[in-house]
């Protein structure tokens, strides 16, 4: 059996959880609550602990709050930070927040930095769900070859690449993106540029 360190194993437990049932949303943001969060690492980790450390306060009257979050399992641990401004309902920091605000602020930054160990990061990045294993394949040898193909055949005036690349916007380079992604474009390529085959 292959040694993986604490820190994957926490990774590999969390970050395949579908937590899309305990999703709540406010103001358009999709949130995890912490009550939700706590749960779920107390499933996983009982022993688990966090603190809030020293606030920071800036020149404005802006408060920044700051949690450790610290999973424990026997002997083993892993310990990771994260802080979060005092916000109002827009998302804009606030001055001179009162205890309501700091406290609520204090445990939306708790289910952000228990993310940091991949439980719902997925909702940070917008997504609605974990990205399954299948979907992290990258582009196959054949989706490759018929996007390669439409940008060489039908690239007037360099057309297809600038449509690929104004549609989707995590388009670096055609040999990296996911095969999901491929199959997706091969079929947008097709309607926009009228190509049967």
């Amino acid at each position: 059996m292959t040694n993986i360190s604490f820190e994957h194993e926490i990774w590999n437990n969390f970050s395949q959880i579908d937590v899309s049932n305990k999703i709540d949303k406010k103001m358009n943001m999709s949130y995890l609550s912490w009550s939700n969060a706590w749960h779920i690492l107390m499933q996983y980790y009982p022993e688990s602990t966090f603190k809030f450390l020293e606030m920071a306060v800036y020149p404005d009257n802006t408060v920044e709050v700051i949690c450790e979050v610290t999973v424990k399992k026997g002997e083993r641990e892993s310990t990771r930070q994260m802080w979060l401004p005092v916000m109002d309902h827009k998302n804009n920091a606030i001055e001179n927040p009162n205890s309501r605000k700091l406290s609520d602020s204090k445990m939306r930054c708790l289910v952000k930095c228990i993310a940091l160990f991949g439980l719902g990061l997925y909702i940070y990045s917008g997504e609605d769900l974990p990205e399954k294993e299948e979907n992290k394949e990258l582009v196959s040898n054949e989706n490759l070859e018929k996007i390669n193909n439409y940008i060489r055949d039908f690239n007037c005036m360099g057309s297809v690449e600038a449509f690929i690349k104004k549609r989707d916007k995590r388009f670096v380079s055609v040999n990296t993106i996911k095969n999901i992604h491929a199959i997706e474009l091969i079929d947008a390529i097709r309607k926009k540029f009228d190509l049967n085959q």
